[in-house]
């Protein structure tokens, strides 16, 4: 089994790239990527990782692709939900 920090690592490196498919017009691959990052960041605890992930939901906005920003917005509400119980 891989150490926690590999996973955090893991997904930063997949938000790094969703920043880099939604640039080149692959909004739905960024929007799942950033997704898939949310939940491992929100699993370990990472407020800096859920962070990084806003950033992308800010380009998503900035790109005019609103309804993706807002479907990341409900699913951090939704592991957030989850988490507390």
């Amino acid at each position: 089994m891989l150490a926690p920090s590999w996973d955090r690592r893991k997904a930063t490196i997949t938000v790094g790239i969703a920043h880099t498919r939604l640039a080149s017009g692959e909004f739905e691959e960024a929007q799942r990527m950033a997704a898939t990052a949310l939940v491992v960041f929100a699993e370990r605890g990472s407020a800096a990782g859920l962070h990084r992930v806003r950033g992308v939901r800010d380009a998503f906005r900035e790109a005019g692709h609103h309804a993706a920003a807002l479907t990341l917005d409900e699913q951090a509400r939704a592991v957030r939900l989850a988490a507390s119980g």
